[in-house]
């Protein structure tokens, strides 16, 4: 094996990653938290080191040359055996609590659940550091270096990924004192059938989501389609989860 006559450093290949993941430099910095100039410039001085061209770039979409799919996984490894080493090197200071957990969640459970918690966390384990990411994108962890996701739904079309359910989340049905005002409250499921709900957009599929419901036991009983859509709850997640995570 011969020696490597270059440097690079793990947050280029970071970038490089995020930007093949995201398609675009600018989306790139949005989900790594840095501007797109950072992430244009760690990309350059990337491709300066390795001596070769990793993206063809245009106006309006990026794309891996061939040098650049020969070298993306091993760039992937690379950023996972350098978690591997800090998470060691953790262990080796005598505590596995240690370190940077680069973590991220729906912009309303982060803000109204996860920020209360922050002291604590912080008082109960000094040696950890999070790196929060709060966004209504479900991304994808590997191109987007992040070790910890919470979210709900499913993980459908995103393969090797992992998941635990932690806590649950009730909903709530809830109204505007003026809409009760002009129509009368549903008293019944059923009664929901020709209200004007509102409902969330899915931000991967642009599809405004429907709204079912199940009894306790899972069984179903109807889904009713929204009359409205909104981007996100980030509003609506006020309250905490019935358990919160430990």
């Amino acid at each position: 094996m011969s020696a490597i006559g270059f440097e690079v450093s793990v947050p280029q290949l970071r970038c490089f990653i995020a930007v093949v993941g995201a398609g675009s430099v600018a989306e790139a910095g949005r989900r790594l938290g840095m501007s797109a100039a950072s992430v244009s410039k760690a990309l350059t001085r990337l491709e300066e080191a390795a001596g070769v061209r990793l993206l063809h770039r245009s106006t309006h979409a990026l794309s891996l040359t061939e040098a650049g799919e020969a070298l993306l996984e091993p760039a992937r490894e690379a950023v996972r055996a350098a978690e591997a080493f800090e998470e060691a090197a953790g262990h080796a200071r005598g505590s596995g609590d240690a370190g940077v957990v680069h973590l991220t969640g729906a912009v309303g459970f982060v803000r109204h659940v996860l920020v209360p918690m922050l002291g604590e966390l912080a008082r109960l384990h000094p040696e950890i550091r999070l790196d929060v990411r709060a966004t209504n994108e479900v991304l994808d962890l590997a191109d987007c270096g992040i070790g910890l996701a919470i979210r709900s739904g499913s993980l459908a079309g995103l393969p090797g990924h992992i998941h635990q359910t932690r806590f649950t989340c009730p909903w709530v049905i809830c109204a505007a004192p003026g809409y009760l005002a002009r129509r009368p409250a549903p008293r019944t499921v059923a009664a929901l059938d020709g209200h004007d709900l509102i409902g969330f957009r899915n931000p991967q599929s642009g599809r405004l989501q429907p709204w079912p419901h199940r009894t306790v036991d899972g069984t179903s009983e109807g889904t009713y389609e929204p009359r409205a859509a909104a981007s996100h709850a980030s509003r609506s997640t006020s309250r905490p989860p019935r358990s919160a995570p430990r």
